[in-house]
């Protein structure tokens, strides 16, 4: 796969005449850039990064032109709470794909309530791996999110697929750059990075993620005890 990979970006952004200007996107930044043998040079924009963090995504301006050339600015409270949370840089960011599916629903029915996009896009392997990885115990950092607090974490920009549950840093840092956690506020974001569910959303499958997993690890007179119902009980919650 690295020798077919390798021969497309060469020849598509080394030895093209035609092109002046190439983005290459995705999850996590491109690493050990010398494997593509003449194209490592990149520039690398992360969800960290100021520079065109307002590209990442759609922001309240350009939500609120959007719903106000349809006659529907009395949704954007409704919108901002399911889709909206995410910070890029410095930029406070709406999810462009939540945002143009709902529209494209309520346009035809403005009592269309908002639905997890999200859910139907990704099987959320990544997420669900985190909670039930066995040799982490981030049960309380969950809960903590869940009931709408912030953690605070080590981030890495340098994380491989291979690398992901290699420790705990990974993990989270895997989690901001996908989007199932969004940075807390707008100060830098590199090292130590406060961290929450940016929206209703997101927060939906982190409860559908833990519960889960405590169904599956809690014993069955556990279950059935105060103990136990508790527990479920306040991750639902």
């Amino acid at each position: 796969m690295l020798d077919v990979i390798r021969g497309i970006m060469s020849i598509s952004l080394k030895t093209n005449e035609y092109l002046k200007l190439a983005v290459v996107t995705g999850c996590l930044r491109i690493s050990k850039e010398s494997i593509f043998n003449g194209v490592n040079n990149f520039a690398c924009y992360s969800v960290t990064s100021r520079k065109f963090s307002h590209y990442f995504g759609f922001t309240k301006d350009e939500v609120a032109d959007m719903l106000k050339a349809f006659g529907m600015s009395d949704k954007m409270k409704l919108i901002r709470g399911w889709y909206d949370g995410y910070i890029f840089g410095n930029t406070e960011v709406f999810c462009p794909w939540d945002v143009a599916s709902y529209l494209s629903v309520v346009i035809g029915d403005e009592e269309e309530e908002p639905k997890n996009y999200w859910a139907d896009t990704s099987s959320n392997a990544i997420l669900n791996d985190f909670v039930n990885n066995e040799k982490i115990d981030a049960s309380e950092k969950f809960e903590v999110l869940l009931n709408g607090g912030f953690i605070t974490e080590d981030i890495s920009e340098e994380v491989t697929y291979d690398r992901i549950a290699d420790s705990e840093k990974n993990l989270w840092s895997v989690l901001l750059m996908t989007g199932y956690v969004s940075k807390a506020d707008k100060t830098a974001g590199r090292g130590k990075v406060k961290l929450r569910i940016p929206n209703a959303e997101i927060a939906d499958l982190f409860k559908d993620a833990v519960v889960a997993r405590f169904e599956r690890t809690l014993d069955a007179g556990s279950a059935r005890g105060a103990d136990g119902n508790l527990l479920y009980k306040s991750m639902n919650q």
